[in-house]
């Protein structure tokens, strides 16, 4: 593939393409010398499996590239248990496949270099059982959501590191992060945690190294020259149409199931990954004023809950709704299955669906109950934005979504004599 590339099989192509094209190259050509670097040093080491062989670690490698060159969000590697029991630990850890379950990722710098003093420290005082227990209170002095993104972001300033054959440690691969992602129009927010990113890892500010004066120019940069998107802001009608399709006479048990993300998204401003995770244990019902039912959504890990204790909001349904109606259906539904998760999967109740594939299904809700296309966040915002209309405030707002700032949840309100507080009179 690197030959049929470079022996200019791609003749027509505009600039950015070609950049594309150079890096996936790189990207390519690295992971196949790190995969014949690691077998040289490792085959000695290889317990005899099916997964024990050359061409399974070259597929994983390539895979790998594959998912790299797909996907910017930069998931981890998942290495099936069977995989992992064919290898060695000590290729395991030299090659750094992270499980899906741990998130975490490396220190080095001044940070790395501590951990390794701290190591020897207490080897020789026979406690090396702490050395786990300092790296968890590193690790557990951010959130793990927090935690996710910074390895995510790591991953990714690696990988053009080594595209463009650059130390993936040095002070410089960060700033060539930086300056790339603001070429391609990146957000501030992409830009702000890959700064953050390597200073946790580092245990020192980037913005102070020899690059610091680009870095924080970049940043006020990117803050002014990267437009914020703005999503459609749906509405209640929409929701309710959403809710009686859902519902009909014939509905199957998946387009109840979207029917109720709807409701639930929209009822308390809820993020795509926030509704997916709910478990059936986080929604608490009790009576309300006038026959209505209060439904309570705890949310176990939020952007504005740091120490991870959970924020709950709060929706109703009155007597009669279309939505208490669609709520009924559902927790039969859910009842029957004994599913853990609030959103399950039809074929598999042991597990939830994905947010990807949420958006999927409410793109065909909107098609089928025949109103405009709408995208998760849409639900969040048209929340939002009802909840101001119908007299919430800002901070009540805010607090309600779970927003870490005002400036993040800026976005998601739409313009209206309401949500501006009414008009100026003359």
């Amino acid at each position: 593939m690197v030959e049929w590339l470079r022996s200019g099989a791609v003749v027509e192509c505009d600039n950015e393409t070609a950049v594309e094209l150079a890096r996936a190259v790189g990207w390519i050509r690295h992971d196949l010398e790190w995969a014949g670097m690691r077998i040289n040093e490792e085959k000695s080491q290889w317990e005899v499996s099916q997964a024990g062989n050359e061409s399974a670690l070259h597929s994983r490698c390539l895979q790998q590239t594959a998912v790299r060159m797909e996907e910017e969000d930069s998931r981890c590697t998942e290495v099936a248990p069977s995989e992992r029991n064919g290898l060695a630990p000590e290729l395991l850890e030299k090659t750094g496949y992270m499980l899906k379950e741990s998130g975490r990722g490396g220190f080095y710098g001044e940070r790395g270099a501590m951990l390794e003093d701290l190591e020897r420290e207490l080897s020789r005082a026979g406690r090396t059982d702490l050395v786990g227990v300092a790296r968890s209170a590193l690790e557990g002095c951010v959130a793990s959501s927090t935690l996710k993104n910074y390895s995510g972001a790591d991953r990714a300033r690696r990988r053009l590191a080594a595209a463009c054959g650059l130390e993936e440690e040095a002070d410089l691969s960060l700033c060539l992060f930086v300056l790339d992602a603001m070429a391609k129009k990146r957000s501030k927010s992409t830009v702000a945690t890959a700064i953050a990113a390597f200073g946790y890892s580092r245990g020192e500010d980037p913005k102070e190294s020899r690059f610091g004066p680009i870095l924080k120019a970049a940043m006020r940069t990117a803050a002014r020259s990267v437009p914020v998107s703005s999503h459609p802001k749906a509405t209640r009608e929409e929701v309710e149409s959403i809710l009686r399709w859902g519902t009909r006479e014939g509905a199957g048990a998946a387009d109840l199931r979207i029917a109720v993300i709807t409701l639930f998204s929209f009822g308390t401003l809820l993020r795509p990954s926030e509704a997916v995770a709910l478990k059936r244990e986080d929604v608490s019902e009790k009576s309300g004023v006038g026959e209505k039912l209060i439904l309570g959504v705890s949310v176990r890990s939020a952007k504005n809950d740091q120490e991870g204790k959970g924020r709950t909001s709060y929706f109703s349904l009155g007597p009669g709704s279309t939505g208490r109606l669609a709520w009924l259906r559902y927790s039969q539904f859910l009842a029957e299955r004994s599913a853990a998760y609030l959103f399950p999967s039809i074929n598999s109740p042991d597990t939830p669906v994905k947010s990807n594939f949420v958006r999927k299904e409410l793109t065909r809700a909107c098609a089928a109950a025949g109103i405009d296309r709408l995208i998760p966040h849409s639900l969040r915002g048209g929340g939002a934005s009802a909840s101001i209309q119908e007299g919430a405030s800002l901070d009540q707002v805010q607090k309600r979504g779970r927003w870490r700032s005002a400036d993040g949840m800026t976005p998601y309100i739409a313009d209206s004599i309401e949500t501006q507080g009414g008009t100026l009179s003359f």
